[in-house]
């Protein structure tokens, strides 16, 4: 409720004095006036380094270990924080926008930006750090800066995330802030993240020919000092100043003014985040568009560490096609619903933007991104011999059996069923006769081709959907838990890590062996020309009619449970069970579900016919020709006559088939 309201003339007094419009004291409108040069001059007076000192063992650091664990490059990089970014999304369902800035600064706004004190001082650390001979890092900073000198030129990468929770937490103890800029393989991520190392952010750092990445943070949680921090960690090896030995990092932030932590010797504090302070950001190149929570990381120095691209908008080029080719399926938004990731890549010359791309999600993958969408509209067979044409998509379950899991995260077996997607392409489609591999982060874990095709299989794309990306039931998180041990840190792969086998009974190798093979299997299986068009057995009756598609353990889609029929007068009668998937977890205002009566061929494809007449027997009401029902539905059946002026043979020369196709008009 709002109070009284002041005369106009105190209400004028109220805002000189707080130096805002009087219109934002009563409404909110307009914008708080900030003392630019104040809060410049505050951030210059205080923003400083701090190297932590050789400790007394005289342990060193030389190097990055990301360079160790990838084969660093762009797409590499991209891959990293795209999963970071993913795994850092708010709960509100609106999905993480990311967008890629590639910068080049010369002139006035590189000297301004090497005349500030923060980087004098972190430039002393790298000019020690590239005396130290015999160091792969040394010679690189070496020649970095020497680059930098001769070419007057600096390249910087702006990664900002938004709807993500921010680098939230204290200064020094567990959260998200530490994990990233304080600490070493650090993961405190949840088990449906994709992440699980701690290990991919540094991926950054080994892309910056300074070692050097700075942090602008909103936080989704407001912390005591504020809700923007800023601060910044260079990875640099192990050096020495002025006859003091320095362990390797470096960071860059405001003197900690706890006298407990004031190091008398080295007469040197360590440094916090500063908040608040947009001056800062924006003087950094760091500055936020909006209010959404979320991180800017700039990377100084960006290069890229293979050596193929060292143009701006090469880099540019490369980030966009890197993003597209392993996170096509998070982009790719189910119906009703906000994608999980939108990506955008710019480049910029100092302060002036000279191109932006966003990225389409069906650009570099469209089979695959077909195939996936098709899934999410319930736009899918479930028997091979429904595959007509290409376009078709069928989805069969695939068992993976979770073995009983260790303490200290004990869990007992679970029987989890992925979703494989087998689409027909066309033949001058492209990733012909490969397998995408996904779980819940919905970053392309691998393409898998597969091999050992049957004699004329027909050109495909296939999906596996594992773990949290088919469901969130107890057997899906735990399959997810599975699958994210078996990941290596490039989380490239399903494999017998070491994770995997101390956290789980023995046998678990065996098992994702099995989860592999019977992939690979159901996909040959379902290509071949045979089982596509096979008949179904000597006995009349099911010569004349197919009872319906084998039973499943679970239902994930709509589906054909029971089947009877009859012939009168030249027509088919039929009446079918449907099978209906939880609507809440398919976002499902009601069910919209169009039947599909077919006549079998010797050779070719099933043909469709028409029907004469349906009929809603049983939990469903029959509305222009489809079936609709609610949404807590489960059950429902009808029954339905054919037209026999649409029938391209005799009704007694025939074998029906039936299938059932959810309407996209049946989702929120």
């Amino acid at each position: 409720m709002r109070g009284t309201v002041p005369a106009r003339t105190r209400l004028q007094q109220v805002a000189e004095a707080l130096e805002v419009p009087p219109r934002f004291l009563l409404d909110g409108e307009g914008t708080i006036p900030i003392d630019v040069e104040g809060l410049r001059d505050a951030y210059r007076g205080s923003l400083t380094t701090y190297a932590r000192p050789t400790p007394p063992d005289g342990g060193r650091e030389f190097g990055n270990v990301a360079e160790h664990a990838f084969e660093l490059d762009l797409r590499i990089l991209a891959r990293e924080v795209g999963q970071n970014s993913g795994d850092a999304a708010t709960d509100d369902g609106s999905g993480v926008s990311m967008v890629f800035t590639v910068i080049e600064l010369s002139g006035s706004d590189l000297a301004d930006f090497q005349d500030a004190a923060w980087w004098r001082s972190y430039r002393r650390h790298l000019e020690a750090a590239s005396r130290e001979t015999g160091r792969k890092a040394a010679r690189q900073i070496a020649q970095a800066l020497k680059r930098l000198d001769e070419e007057e030129r600096l390249l910087l990468l702006r990664i900002d995330d938004y709807g993500a929770g921010g680098l939230t937490g204290p200064e020094y103890g567990p959260g998200a802030f530490t994990a990233v800029l304080r600490n070493q393989l650090d993961s405190q991520k949840s088990e449906g993240a994709g992440g699980s190392f701690g290990l991919g952010k540094n991926a950054m750092w080994g892309c910056s020919e300074f070692s050097l990445v700075l942090a602008h943070s909103r936080l989704s949680v407001s912390d005591a000092a504020g809700t923007q921090r800023f601060f910044g960690r260079g990875q640099l090896p192990a050096h020495t100043i002025d006859g003091v030995d320095y362990a390797g990092p470096v960071w860059v932030g405001r003197p900690d003014d706890d006298p407990s932590r004031y190091d008398a010797r080295l007469k040197q504090r360590p440094v916090q985040s500063v908040f608040d302070n947009p001056v800062l950001a924006d003087d950094l190149f760091l500055r936020r568009d909006g209010d959404d929570p979320g991180t800017s990381f700039l990377i100084v120095g960006f290069f890229d560490p293979s050596g193929e691209e060292t143009a701006v908008e090469g880099m540019a080029e490369r980030l966009a096609e890197s993003m597209a080719r392993n996170f096509w399926a998070a982009m790719t938004p189910p119906l009703g619903h906000a994608p999980r990731l939108r990506v955008e890549v710019r480049t910029q010359y100092n302060r002036v933007q000279k191109s932006s791309k966003v990225v389409a999600h069906g650009g570099t993958k469209p089979g695959f991104v077909d195939a996936l969408e098709k899934h999410y509209a319930g736009d899918t067979v479930d028997r091979p011999d429904l595959l007509e044409k290409p376009g078709d998509v069928l989805s069969i379950p695939i068992p993976l059996s979770v073995p009983k899991r260790l303490p200290p995260r004990e869990q007992g077996k679970q029987e989890h069923e992925a979703t494989l997607l087998i689409r027909l392409a066309q033949p001058d489609e492209a990733d012909l006769g490969s397998m995408a591999q996904l779980r819940g982060s919905l970053m392309t874990i691998c393409e898998k081709r597969i091999a050992a095709l049957p004699v004329g299989a027909p050109p495909f794309h296939a999906v596996l959907l594992a773990g949290g990306a088919s469901g969130d039931n107890t057997a899906d998180l735990a399959a997810e838990a599975f699958l994210r041990a078996s990941e290596p840190p490039a989380h490239d792969k399903w494999t017998a890590t070491g994770d995997l086998t101390t956290s789980y009974a023995r046998g678990a190798r065996q098992r994702l062996e099995d989860f592999r093979r019977a992939a690979e299997k159901a996909v040959r299986e379902a290509l071949s020309r045979p089982s596509m068009h096979q008949s179904d057995g000597p006995e009349d009756l099911k010569r004349l009619l197919r009872l319906g598609a084998a039973p499943v353990t679970k239902v994930s889609r709509p589906q054909v449970k029971e089947v009877s029929g009859k012939l009168e007068a030249g027509a088919w009668v039929v009446q079918a069970t449907i099978s209906l998937p939880s609507a809440r977890q398919r976002g499902i205002t009601e069910w919209r579900l169009v039947p599909t009566l077919k006549f079998a061929t010797d050779s070719g494809a099933a043909i469709s016919v028409d029907w004469a007449d349906l009929e809603a027997v049983r939990s469903c009401t029959v509305q222009d020709g489809r079936l609709v029902a609610p949404p807590g539905t489960r059950t429902l059946v009808f029954k339905g006559r054919s037209d026999p002026s649409t029938h391209p043979v005799e009704a007694h020369h025939s074998k029906a088939l039936i299938d059932v196709r959810a309407q996209e008009g049946g989702r929120a």
